[in-house]
């Protein structure tokens, strides 16, 4: 009774007083999804839904200094553990900046809302000035788009959007918005169900492994000799459960970058990661292995090497996904027998944890300890960047609550590489797409997620140049971020594959960069430089303990990111 008498109030106040708008709408549905903070830029065609947002005081508006960046930070808020991120731009170029952070997010699964205002209705469609085909752009990177053209269209897409961007697999959506639609008011009669605090979930088929396959399954794990789990970021809600699957079955285990941290890397069954960039003695395990158990990876070149090499005493592979279409994917894909399951990681791992035997599978656990002696990281003397990394691990081991964030390149791999992870998501980084520049926006993202967290941008000259500018934003906003800047004045990792299969051509590959301790004074954030190996660990020391923005530039020496898997080449086949 009291539900129907708030109802017909809630009617009647926007019967007489007629103001319910599509901007309203839009930030009562952000509300009630609980959305604290909202990343963009404003122009022609959203300034009215800016002037919503200034209004409304649950939601706070972070402007960046580009919309790629605010896309990229919104994603970054998204990456730590998969709330929504919201970017909004405005017409023509606004939107087209979105495209890369659409398609980052597409490829690493990653839930992101774009809002866009586009031309007028009355001009739509003229070649008016900054309109473009938005959703025509954006629908080969999103899992869906809409283009509202009428205020009551507003009402079905938004809950329909959000929703489809938060069920897996994790993907963005965009809502392209014509200008003159924003202070429309909606026809409240369809309304009423959305005013008192309803939210329409999509419904989400659960998918019950067989008894038949769940035997077939865990016999395939009990009779193998030495099998590999491969972990991916689909595997990151089941931490708990996997740790406890791999400490009780003694199965060796191996991620993917984004499955950094899900194993304790302190633990005995762990390989660390594998692939082009991975350990040696994971990528031997994989090629040694009689089975291979991938939960929540997409088996990627990166991650395979030549795939007719792939896992050559392999006869089969076990994928477990929640995703139908990537299941099919990869059935196709491989060329061994894979044994596809669809189920979420945690569903998996407690359906078979009773059904695996706990066995010690010594001959397979002293090889793995034989090639973990014999293949270690390569230890670089001087001012390296793996010492860099390796004194950062030490002073952060006991800490749990701090995020790294990378750009892509020749530091990203390292760290990935010699840092040693304890926790899934402690790194956040582009995986498939490798876009470069994300470090710095990602780091800004990650703050507004959890500003408990510490948290580090770790970022290469090359990478960190380019989106340098949102500098600014962090001063603006003073986001306690700290900056590492890897700096060999190179793109080492381009500079590796020009010396090896491009005759040694260094075009594009020696950037000059400006002095990165003098541009972070000029944006008014204290900044420290570092070119020796005897005062590493007192430079990151001033970085870590520092309650306010900090950026210090660590003057390296050139060095490749070995081990590598070439183009073409076996996971075995590796320069080592």
């Amino acid at each position: 009774m009291k539900i129907l008498i708030y109802m017909i109030f809630i009617l009647s106040y926007f019967r007489v007083n007629n103001a319910f708008t599509v901007s309203d709408y839009i930030i009562n549905r952000l509300n009630k999804y609980k959305i604290k903070h909202i990343f963009g830029y404003p122009g022609g065609a959203n300034l009215q839904f800016f002037e919503k947002l200034n209004k409304n005081s649950n939601i706070s508006v972070v402007i960046s200094r580009h919309e790629q960046w605010s896309g990229h930070i919104a994603e970054g808020l998204s990456k730590f553990n998969q709330k929504l991120g919201v970017v909004i731009a405005t017409s023509g170029p606004g939107l087209t900046n979105l495209i890369t952070p659409l398609q980052d997010s597409l490829s690493d699964g990653v839930p992101l809302l774009c809002i866009s205002g586009q031309v007028s209705t009355k001009v739509l469609g003229t070649d008016a000035f900054q309109e473009c085909k938005a959703t025509s752009l954006t629908k080969a990177c999103t899992k869906k788009n809409y283009l509202i053209t009428k205020p009551e269209q507003i009402i079905s897409v938004m809950d329909e959007a959000i929703n489809l961007a938060l069920t897996p697999r994790y993907g963005p959506v965009h809502i392209d918005i014509c200008s003159d639609l924003f202070n429309k008011t909606i026809n409240v009669i369809n309304m009423y169900p959305n005013l008192i605090n309803t939210i329409r979930p999509i419904s989400i088929k659960s998918n019950k492994l067989s008894n038949k396959k769940l035997n077939y399954v865990t016999n395939l794990i009990n009779n193998s000799e030495k099998p590999v789990l491969i972990l991916g970021q689909g595997s990151y809600n089941a931490k708990n459960e996997l740790r406890k699957f791999v400490d009780d079955k003694k199965i060796p285990v191996t991620t993917t970058l984004h499955g950094l941290g899900i194993i304790d890397e302190h633990n005995s069954m762990s390989l660390k990661m594998h692939g082009m960039h991975g350990t040696a003695y994971a990528n031997y395990a994989i090629q040694d292995s009689d089975l291979i158990i991938g939960i929540g990876n997409r088996f990627d070149d990166r991650t395979t090497g030549l795939l007719s090499k792939y896992a050559p005493n392999c006869d089969k592979i076990i994928y477990v996904d929640n995703d139908n279409n990537r299941l099919k994917q990869i059935k196709k894909h491989l060329p061994h027998k894979v044994i596809t399951v669809n189920s979420d990681s945690k569903s998996f791992i407690k359906l078979i944890d009773k059904k695996v035997n706990d066995r010690v599978r010594y001959n397979w656990i002293n090889k793995i300890m034989d090639l973990k002696m014999k293949y270690p990281l390569r230890k670089e003397s001087g001012m390296a960047a793996s010492q860099v990394i390796l004194e950062l691990s030490k002073l952060l081991e006991y800490r749990k609550n701090f995020t790294i964030s990378t750009g892509v390149g020749n530091h990203q791999m390292k760290l990935a590489q010699y840092m040693t992870w304890t926790e899934p998501k402690q790194m956040i980084s582009s995986g498939s797409q490798g876009t470069m520049g994300v470090a710095l926006p990602f780091a800004i993202g990650a703050y507004y997620n959890n500003p408990n967290n510490d948290i580090f941008c770790f970022d290469g000259d090359g990478s960190f140049m380019m989106s340098a500018v949102e500098l600014a934003t962090i001063k603006e906003y003073n986001i306690p971020i700290k900056i590492i800047i890897i700096n060999d004045k190179s793109l080492q990792m381009v500079n590796m594959w020009q010396e090896i299969y491009y005759d040694k051509c260094k075009l594009g590959n020696s950037p000059k960069n400006p002095s990165f301790k003098k541009m972070a004074k000029g944006f008014g954030i204290k900044s420290i430089s570092c070119s020796s190996p005897l005062t590493i660990k007192r430079a990151l020391k001033k970085v870590i303990n520092s309650k306010e923005p900090i950026l210090c530039e660590f003057l390296i020496d050139k060095s490749w990111c070995t081990p590598f898997v070439g183009p073409g080449k076996a996971l075995d086949e590796m320069i080592l």
